[in-house]
């Protein structure tokens, strides 16, 4: 089930990624549309440099997607990164560190 919340997850970030790309893209292109006087040829392999950009971009979230599983799965967490007064997952009341 966390899996299936995780792709999830995933799934609405790169949607988020892919409107604000389109969102950003939108004025350039209304801009060359326009007046194409003012636009730049483009150069003849702008496609395999953006279909690269795109295959990194989806590899980075593969690879970070896996090892984020992976600590999930193997219940790696760290309890020196979490604030003071958080719990760390499954555990109870914190315990009073300066009893010690």
């Amino acid at each position: 089930m966390r899996v299936v919340a995780h792709l999830g997850a995933v799934r609405g970030r790169l949607l988020g990624v892919a409107l604000g790309v389109t969102a950003a893209a939108l004025p350039h292109v209304a801009a060359a549309k326009h007046d194409p006087s003012r636009a730049l040829e483009l150069p003849g392999d702008t496609g395999v440099a953006v279909a690269l950009t795109a295959l990194g971009i989806v590899a980075l979230f593969a690879v970070t997607s896996v090892a984020f599983l992976y600590r999930k799965q193997r219940g790696l967490s760290w309890d020196y990164q979490l604030a003071d007064g958080t719990l760390s997952e499954g555990e109870g009341e914190p315990e009073d560190h300066d009893s010690h």
